[in-house]
């Protein structure tokens, strides 16, 4: 697997590194009391991360000719909201099956807090104060990680797709 992850394309190897970083960060946050209770983020957050980075990567950068400077910090940024919201979406769906199949689990384990039916002023309470508190480091993390899939790009045999090789042109 650690050889083949060179070789992948950059938006696999850039999707597989934000689901890692939202695991770890998910684990820190775990461990920090939320709402009085340990909400699982490391349970919700690399799914979530990974489906917006993949999606993020591909609409962002079609090409090798898009890696751009300046793109790179409003992809990091996008991405780390849209991640916030289908991981807070991801809690709640969980909490409806747990509720709807009466699963056990006691208030120690009790995984997602907030109940599906509830307005949308709280979950959108819910997302700044998560945007405020895990925002900032999953930026952070996040534009390293674009900064880092770029910076490799070129340097593990990736080639640009728009150059014309040896003999390609003539008739």
């Amino acid at each position: 697997m650690i050889r083949l992850f060179p070789r992948l394309r950059d938006r696999y190897r850039f999707s597989i590194i934000c689901m890692f970083l939202a695991f770890l960060l998910g684990l820190v946050f775990y461990c920090i009391p939320t709402e009085g209770k340990h909400i699982w983020y490391f349970a919700s957050a690399p799914p979530a991360a990974a489906i917006v980075a993949y999606l993020g990567w591909r609409v962002a950068f079609r090409s090798y000719i898009d890696y751009e400077h300046s793109q790179n910090l409003a992809i990091a940024g996008l991405i780390t909201f849209f991640t916030h919201a289908l991981n807070f979406v991801f809690m709640d769906l969980a909490y409806w099956l747990i509720d709807r199949y009466n699963l056990p689990i006691t208030s120690n384990e009790y995984a997602f807090y907030h109940h599906w039916r509830i307005e949308y002023w709280h979950f959108f309470i819910r997302y700044m104060i998560g945007i405020i508190f895990a925002g900032i480091p999953t930026y952070v993390l996040f534009a390293a990680a674009v900064y880092y899939v770029q910076y490799t790009a070129t340097r593990i045999g990736d080639e640009d797709p728009l150059a014309k090789k040896e003999g390609e042109g003539k008739w």
